[in-house]
């Protein structure tokens, strides 16, 4: 029986749960394609917090609601405003994924675009469903990923493809993400609860000290010089961002969706 965890905030994005020793965060904002704004980031981070400080829970499962996307990315609507600083909270979010001392699964349903491919990618395992894709558009609007895209995606896929996929903005489906490394595993609509938890219970029988030092070693041997590489990405998607070129583009965007 899964039951409401009692949380620190009263939370309007995102729905934290738990299931025995499961704990699961699911992005509340279908209307949206789950995508981040200020107020999301910031109940998402207490929500790890939550589950991160709590000893029951062995196990993270992170997905989004509705049937359409995972997380669509960063809430392009608050870009004409942010400043450097307003950037850094996804790097947060998917630091603190990465640094959990539990084991984090993506359970990738539908879109999974900028920022949510980047947060998948700070998991530890990512199960995605046949009709999940997956991109970088971030190239479109004139600016970088900048929660760690440039940083991750070349270590698990190569450099090769992480440049094909950054720099055109090109999206990929399931099938081929699961050919070049990018997520763990494929599995039908039906299945990816099941198939999800089934991995979870088996990770939440081991030893969590086990879990942790593994995690901790494997994260050390593939990402040293990631600081470096964060706050650059942070220095140059605010540069980006300033340039008339990206101001037009953001603009198009929103118009072409306002028309929607």
């Amino acid at each position: 029986m899964i039951v409401d965890l009692v949380k620190k905030m009263t939370y309007k994005h995102v729905i934290l749960k738990k299931d025995e020793d499961l704990g699961y965060i699911t992005v509340n904002r279908p209307e949206k394609m789950n995508a981040f704004n200020k107020l999301v980031k910031q109940e998402f981070l207490d929500a790890l917090d939550c589950l991160e400080h709590d000893d029951k829970i062995r196990v993270i499962i992170i997905s989004g609601a509705g049937e359409k996307s995972f997380i669509a990315g960063d809430d392009v609507e608050e870009f004409a405003t942010r400043s450097k600083e307003d950037f850094r909270p996804l790097q947060e979010i998917t630091n603190k994924i990465e640094n959990s001392k539990k084991p984090v699964i993506a359970a990738i349903n539908g879109y999974a675009l900028g920022g949510g491919a980047e947060l998948a990618l700070a998991c530890d395992f990512r199960i995605a469903t046949e009709n999940s894709s997956f991109g970088f558009p971030e190239i479109n609007l004139g600016i970088i990923p900048a929660a760690g895209g440039t940083q991750r995606l070349p270590r698990l896929i190569g450099k090769a493809r992480a440049l094909e996929m950054i720099m055109t903005g090109d999206f990929i489906d399931a099938s081929k993400a699961e050919k070049i490394g990018l997520i763990n595993k494929m599995v039908p609509r039906s299945k990816l609860n099941e198939e999800t938890t089934k991995l979870a219970r088996k990770l939440a029988k081991k030893s969590p000290h086990a879990l942790k030092l593994a995690k901790k070693a494997i994260n050390n041997s593939v990402m040293k010089g990631i600081n470096e590489g964060l706050n650059l990405e942070l220095d140059f998607i605010h540069e980006l961002k300033e340039t008339e070129q990206s101001k037009d583009l953001v603009e198009n965007f929103l118009r072409k969706n306002r028309k929607k």
